[in-house]
């Protein structure tokens, strides 16, 4: 602002309750910035311009270039009203060694033979009304056509099915489990990135929540989205473009590798070899200092807890691998949505109505949430 007399620039933040209002609005941004967790649920046609040609114009689907099916999460209609910058996968951390080589997923009945044969546990989640519906709406696309809801279908009835009779919910003694080294085990993981991946000495995958289609961990977004009617939208179009390049890739993700909150992952390939480059660097330098933090180890004890890893380069492949196969669908949360599911779906759960009674109520009380939404 003090350097260039053409534009001032202002940030403000926009709540939730407000989002919409504002961007109606006179005070309305020219640029918006999100997460795609962040559970605002708008139209964004009526909102934002099509930015399909700057993606189009930077290489975008070629293949190579940069994570293609990171952007496929953001597509409405063929058309791009928001792009992503950076992103993170969530989903279950499993080692390597109880997967196939290329799953990234499970089927639900994948994944109770999972736990019968390797866990010696059952599926289990801290509340199955809850899962059931975060599921649901985690695969919308199955049930969801930009118009018409309709959950009367296959998917909808094994996924009610897998939660009402392999599903338990946790009991507090669930949670006091000994952490033995070597032992199977399965842990959920939020917004991971590649530190999280170090972190696991490389010797995991990510993988998608149980699904109806087996379908990869999900995708965290940060996002841009540029405003219809904007004075400015030639410049702000050049500079989501440059936001986009290699060269400002690489800037826009903290390169300090072990800062909290840093890392995001870059939609460009070749800023995110480079940022695995410097974080494996950080890391295998820092070996020696885990040694010492760790205290006085035994050989048996270092070897164990491999406190002495060294990390190569050729990790930073199969992370690349690992992100791509990433489910390229972007989940609808909608709150009136999850409580219509929620409420519903208990009949059904406690044998009190069938599975069709169960999808005819929900389909209409569902339908009536989206179309007041319009």
């Amino acid at each position: 602002n003090i350097s260039n007399s053409d534009y001032y620039i202002r940030t403000m933040y926009l709540e939730s309750d407000d989002y919409e209002k504002v961007l109606l609005s006179d005070e309305a941004p020219d640029i918006v910035f999100d997460y795609s967790s962040s559970g605002i649920v708008i139209n964004e046609a009526d909102y934002y311009i099509d930015l399909s040609e700057v993606l189009d114009n930077a290489g975008v689907g070629d293949g190579t270039s940069y994570f293609d099916n990171v952007f496929k999460t953001q597509e409405t209609d063929g058309k791009y009203y928001s792009v992503p910058l950076s992103f993170r996968i969530s989903g279950y951390l499993v080692e390597k060694k109880y997967l196939k080589d290329d799953q990234y997923g499970f089927t639900y009945d994948e994944y109770v033979e999972f736990c019968d044969n390797t866990l010696n546990t059952r599926p289990k989640v801290s509340d199955k009304v809850n899962g059931f519906a975060n599921s649901i709406q985690n695969q919308f696309d199955l049930y969801y056509d930009g118009e018409t809801l309709n959950f009367d279908c296959q998917a909808f009835v094994d996924t009610a099915n897998y939660y009402k009779d392999d599903v338990f919910n946790y009991i507090q003694s669930d949670f006091v489990v000994e952490d033995i080294p070597g032992s199977p085990s399965i842990r959920e993981c939020t917004s991971c990135n590649f530190e999280w991946y170090l972190r696991e000495l490389a010797n995991i995958r990510i993988v998608g929540l149980p699904s109806y289609d087996s379908r990869g961990p999900e995708v965290d977004a940060y996002t841009i989205s540029l405003t219809q009617d904007s004075a400015v939208e030639d410049e702000t179009k050049k500079l989501v473009a440059w936001f986009l390049s290699p060269e400002c890739q690489e800037k826009i993700v903290n390169m300090d590798p072990f800062e909290v909150g840093s890392n995001d992952i870059p939609v460009c390939v070749e800023a995110y070899e480079k940022m695995a480059r410097l974080q494996i660097d950080e890391f295998n330098s820092d070996v020696p200092h885990h040694l010492g933090y760790y205290g006085e180890y035994t050989e048996t004890q270092i070897k164990m807890y491999h406190l002495d890893a060294v990390i190569e380069y050729s990790v930073i492949e199969d992370f690349k691998n690992n992100c791509l196969n990433a489910s390229p669908y972007s989940g609808s949360y909608d709150s009136r949505v999850a409580a219509v599911l929620e409420e519903e779906i208990q009949a059904y759960f406690a044998g009190d109505k069938s599975i069709d009674e169960v999808i005819e109520v929900i389909n209409n009380r569902a339908q009536t949430v989206l179309d007041e939404k319009q």
